[in-house]
């Protein structure tokens, strides 16, 4: 190869990589086809790579700008050998390979910005986008000489004003403002970048990085529980550091951040789980705390359940499920603790964005408050006899309150990755780089209301069966739960899908939470065309009473013309 046409130089550590799923011994001989002008040196080992890594610089004088490697060699952790890398003063791009998408998810947590971490089984394609034109995308460095750095689309998801302004790329030299610094994020908005395959907007890198190379997430100051360490570093809108990893945070700190109205700090991307286990740890007292409103409690509730059915659904692993169960808690305690909490946290979850995420929230939080009208109507002589049917379910029983919720906010999972896979699709036809393939059990920021994909009705009637057979997977998860996942469809006249199932053969907890998904939707559908409100929603499910479990639907129409959800 002449060595004056060499594009890329690549240093491959490859003791057991695999491609499609399949164990391949020629990723070097793919790179070399796949990417021309391509010089790839590989070894088997984490030690032999350092020798001929050094050789390669000190004989051939020739500097290798990728280095591909498994985070677990034979000889080595990924962690190891990066050190003795950097130690060297080479300035090096480097992709690690990880096991599959859960260790994938915590490297990313673990390591640098620049490091971009793939999962088995590998696609060439990801190498090809990743050393071909796109690794802008994910580091930047001395040598870039542009001004801006990339903001993951998925960070803005929390409706906050941000301190710089935001660009949208449109090529490799052109830029849009489309969001002003101290603009409110419109979430609708960054839905639809989202289906057009848009994962990154732009910042201007001195008003974004003042420490280099770290990003930043949001998070609310009320979300800091006084007396209590905190595992991460928090700064400031201007990103200087106001308390360090370990630091416990008194009431005079609280006090102080209350007076200064300072609603909003920033924690490092990569703290991002610690914060998250943080929060599932300390949240009984941030609910507890009478001196923040109802609706801060509110916003932040959605925002914690919105990142763990995220979570969960990205991820369907009997690690993400135990979460569900702590935050289901954490929820309950909430409703118990404050009056007009139903109705607080389906206002939250109307007003904001139209995705699945908020949408199982919200199927959850209203099967949640079915379970207490049936309750409440057992208590009572006169109505008793109305949900009488309902008498063998233990609607008060820690286990059935678990299975209803956390049935609620997985109930979509099928759709959720019906959508995804839909879009990835559509991306790689219209050319879009934004999205380099979809993987069964992964989602994106999914919204409802946008109509840019559309999946063809008897394709999505399939979804209830794919959620099924997503979560079956998962070990330990509640057959009940399943159940819910698999009958959410079915109507109690047969009417429903996937399998036109009669009361019967549809289980109570399906029932019930049937209600509260249908009326959801038609709420959110008449978000969008303003012609729906909660009477003719009632009216709706009266005149498609056949559909329902009477004793459920009495209760529901008794809840919503008490309360107002």
């Amino acid at each position: 190869m002449n060595t004056n046409k060499i594009k890329h130089s690549i240093l491959l550590i490859e003791d057991d990589l695999s491609v499609n799923g399949h164990y391949d011994s020629s990723l070097k001989d793919k790179i070399v086809k796949l990417i021309p002008h391509s010089f790839v040196s590989k070894f088997p080992s984490g030690q032999l790579a350092l020798s001929g890594f050094q050789n390669v610089i000190n004989q051939q004088k020739r500097q290798f700008d990728f280095l591909i490697a498994d985070l677990k060699l034979i000889d080595m952790a990924a962690e190891e050998l990066l050190e003795k890398v950097y130690a060297m003063g080479i300035k090096i791009k480097v992709i690690l390979i990880a096991e599959d998408e859960l260790r994938c998810i915590q490297a990313r947590n673990s390591f640098k910005a620049g490091e971009k971490i793939l999962s088995k089984p590998l696609h060439m394609s990801d190498f090809i986008a990743l050393i071909e034109g796109v690794w802008e995308t994910f580091q930047y460095d001395d040598e870039d000489k542009g001004d801006m750095v990339p903001v993951r689309l998925a960070y803005l998801q929390d409706e906050h004003a941000y301190p710089f302004d935001l660009f949208i790329s449109l090529n490799a030299e052109k830029r849009i403002k489309i969001f002003h610094g101290e603009d409110f994020v419109d979430n609708k908005r960054l839905d639809k970048l989202a289906l057009k395959g848009v994962r990154f907007l732009y910042a201007k890198k001195s008003d974004v990085l003042t420490i280099k190379h770290k990003m930043y997430l949001p998070i609310r100051s009320s979300t800091l529980i006084p007396q209590e360490i905190i595992p991460f570093n928090v700064y400031v809108d201007d990103f200087s550091p106001l308390y360090k990893n370990g630091y416990m945070v008194n009431t005079s700190d609280i006090s102080r951040l209350r007076n200064m109205k300072i609603t909003q700090l920033f924690i490092e991307d990569r703290d991002e789980l610690r914060y998250q286990k943080y929060l599932d740890k300390k949240f009984h007292k941030f609910i507890a705390d009478n001196q923040i409103e109802l609706q801060e409690k509110t916003e932040v509730l959605s925002n914690y359940l919105n990142q763990r059915v995220q979570s969960i659904i990205t991820n369907p692993t009997k690690e993400n499920l135990e979460p569900l169960i702590i935050a289901q808690k954490h929820f309950q305690s909430f409703v118990k603790g404050e009056k007009d909490s139903l109705r607080a946290i389906i206002g939250v979850l109307k007003s904001d964005n139209q995705n699945i995420y908020n949408h199982s929230i919200a199927v959850a939080t209203l099967s949640y408050a079915i379970t207490l009208e049936v309750v409440k109507m057992r208590e009572d002589p006169e109505n008793h006899k109305k949900v009488r049917a309902m008498d063998e379910l233990d609607l008060e029983s820690e286990e059935s309150i678990n299975i209803l919720f956390i049935g609620g906010l997985l109930h979509d999972i099928g759709k959720a990755i019906m959508y995804f896979n839909a879009w990835a699709e559509e991306m790689k036809r219209s050319g879009t780089t934004g999205i380099t393939g979809a993987t069964t059990g992964t989602t994106s920021n999914t919204g409802t209301d946008d109509d840019s994909v559309i999946i063809p009705e008897q394709y999505l009637k399939m979804h209830p069966q794919l959620g099924y057979e997503t979560l079956k997977q998962v070990r330990g998860i509640n057959q009940h739960i399943l159940e819910i996942v698999l009958q959410h469809e079915e109507y109690c006249d047969g009417t429903g899908y996937p399998k036109g199932l009669s009361r019967n053969f549809i289980t109570n907890y399906a029932q019930l939470i049937t209600i509260a998904n249908y009326y959801d939707n038609i709420m959110r559908l008449s978000s969008t065309l303003k012609t729906i409100n909660k009477e003719r929603a009632i009216a709706n499910m009266e005149q498609n009473s056949p559909k329902f479990n009477k004793a459920f639907l009495h209760a529901f129409k008794t809840l919503l013309l008490r309360v107002n959800l």
